[in-house]
């Protein structure tokens, strides 16, 4: 009886140890969700500041970096580089907050803990350039003034088929001109296209209108126009519009809806470039 009491308590001890170290596991794996998922909104503010920063001051990538004292590499790389995995460093942000005068937007104060180096409150980042390049806050939102021609309007992109799934490559083409939503007035990055087949029904159907934003990188489950390194001489690269499952450094989990409902892994390496499809909350 003794001996069998004392296996019990032990196995007892034991269970309750592998059950601790389960749930450890879990909890670390949590943990690296959320780093991935913060670094990746770190890696999309990032961009969206230095992109508003070269709008207000009329400056390129080059200028950026030689204004706020940074090593030229490291803004072009982090602008161009679709495989960079790690986001600006709160110094570099600082240092051309610093040389431009505009104010840090409200991902940025958030997801950095960062202040604007002004005298005046920071203006929210749905306010109009004038708020943003004076740092004047509580101005309501200026629309883009009239301009002839389409420059207020969103081109829709020309596609050519490359597949029976949904695959397209970019012509090269400008197809149609669109009304800009108003949430996208200082947006210069977005375009439109329209989806190719129907392995995104019932979310997409064939021949609807996406907007896109070129600046902005997609979270998981949101949906994503993914462009492949080209394969060949001829230097095409096939895209597709899928929702993202998982992403990080190394892979990106892709679903379709048809012609039957599936998740598939694309490494990141073989990856371009990943555009985010908007949603009506992000345009209106």
């Amino acid at each position: 009886m003794r001996n069998r009491a004392y296996f019990q308590v032990h196995y007892c001890l034991w269970t309750a140890c592998a059950g601790l170290r389960m749930v450890n596991a879990m909890i670390t794996k949590e943990n690296q969700r959320v780093a991935s998922d913060e670094q990746v909104r770190r890696q999309e503010a990032g961009r969206d500041y230095l992109a508003l920063v070269m709008r207000v001051k009329g400056w390129k990538a080059t200028h950026v970096a030689k204004n706020s004292g940074v090593n030229p590499s490291t803004i072009n790389r982090f602008l161009n580089n679709e495989n960079v995995t790690h986001a600006l460093d709160p110094e570099t942000l600082k240092a051309v907050q610093s040389a431009s005068g505009v104010p840090f937007t409200k991902e940025i104060q958030q997801l950095y803990g960062l202040k604007s180096s002004t005298n005046e409150a920071d203006p929210a980042p749905d306010q109009g350039f004038m708020d943003l390049a004076l740092g004047r806050p509580n101005f309501v939102q200026v629309p883009p003034p009239a301009r002839p021609d389409h420059e207020n309007k969103i081109r829709e992109l020309g596609l050519a088929q490359a597949g029976d799934r949904g695959d397209f490559y970019f012509n090269g083409e400008t197809v149609d001109f669109h009304a800009r939503p108003p949430g996208l007035a200082h947006r210069m990055q977005v375009y439109t296209i329209r989806v190719q087949g129907d392995s995104m029904e019932p979310i997409y159907s064939d021949g609807d209108l996406l907007f896109i934003d070129a600046a902005r990188r997609p979270l998981p489950d949101r949906d994503a126009v993914i462009q492949f390194k080209p394969t060949d001489e001829s230097g095409s690269m096939r895209a597709f519009i899928k929702r993202v499952v998982t992403i990080n450094s190394e892979f990106v989990d892709l679903k379709e809806w048809k012609p039957k409902e599936r998740t598939f892994r694309v490494p990141r390496s073989k990856i371009y470039s990943l555009h985010l499809v908007l949603k009506n909350n992000d345009m209106y």
